[in-house]
């Protein structure tokens, strides 16, 4: 057998050690490869608060309704903050402070609680829309309320009022609309509240308003407050319908507590300090058709 040679290049090729191979990368496998990974604003807030921009308000992007879903609901499954809202104001917190807290608006916290955000104080020798007792002050829905801004409302309902006394005597249909609005309206220095069990008296309310004022619908808000065994989205879109709004203006909530499963109740609300005070006149000329002063002189 013949002897076997190595080849120059095998002879030439130095002897390899562990101690050369020290201090030297060793080739990565397949499945060590580092996998790439982004955090979401939700982590980096946890781990690394310091890494995020301030926060800043874009017009246009964070209106009330840009919390609801995608079905128009305002919580879903898990979401605490109705029941929150509820024990706060059990408490006795007032409705603006519970937005504050839970990050939402006044309207949506009214939903959750079952109350009708309440309204401004009695004007002058008036009546105001479902005002509030003296015992419970008001609370203005959307931010403080100067007392420039209470007297600047005062005088224009009553000037309102004293232009709509004598059109109550000559259009009856004027009268019944302002009777609907006097039933079912919570009047503020910054907007009309309208609470309903149905669309009907609200559709004629918001009919009567829209008469006087052209574009009012496309400012409106409603909530919907819908029974267990309710299809919210459904109840959404027949509301929506029957008001002869867009879909995405309303919202709808879990009422857990009503009187019937199937039971739907609607908060509308139009944020607009003129139109407030012009309806608030009327609803004053039709609960006090004579004003105080004309009462004082004759008797």
């Amino acid at each position: 057998m013949l002897p076997l040679e190595l080849s120059d290049d095998h002879r030439s090729a130095p002897e390899r050690s562990d101690d050369a191979d020290e201090g030297r990368p060793v080739p990565e496998r397949a499945d060590d490869t580092p996998i790439g990974f982004a955090l979401t604003t939700r982590a980096r807030r946890a781990v690394a608060p310091a890494s995020l921009p301030p926060l800043s308000v874009v017009a246009g992007s964070a209106g009330p309704t840009a919390a609801a879903g995608a079905d128009g609901a305002l919580d879903e499954p898990g979401d605490t903050r109705p029941a929150r809202a509820r024990a706060l104001r059990r408490a006795g917190v007032p409705l603006s402070e519970i937005a504050r807290q839970l990050s939402t608006d006044t309207l949506t916290v009214a939903a959750w609680v079952g109350e009708v955000p309440p309204g401004a104080a009695s004007p002058p020798g008036g009546h105001a829309a479902g005002a509030p007792s003296a015992a419970q002050p008001p609370a203005p829905a959307d931010g403080a309320t100067t007392e420039d801004d209470q007297l600047a409302h005062h005088l224009a309902r009553a000037a309102s009022a004293a232009s709509a006394r004598q059109r109550l005597v000559e259009d009856p249909a004027f009268a019944l609309a302002v009777g609907i609005l006097a039933s079912i309206a919570e009047i503020d220095p910054h907007a009309i509240t309208l609470s309903a069990s149905g669309p009907l008296l609200v559709a004629r309310a918001l009919d009567a308003v829209t008469a006087e004022q052209a574009g009012v619908r496309a400012r409106v808000r409603v909530i919907a407050r819908v029974g267990p065994e309710a299809a919210g989205d459904l109840v959404r879109h027949r509301v929506a319908t029957s008001l002869g709004l867009d879909v995405t203006q309303v919202s709808w909530t879990r009422w857990r507590q009503a009187d019937r499963p199937d039971a739907v109740q609607l908060l509308v609300r139009i944020a607009d300090p003129e139109l407030a005070a012009t309806v608030g006149g009327w609803v004053d000329s039709a609960l006090d058709p004579v004003p105080q002063a004309a009462t004082a002189w004759h008797a």
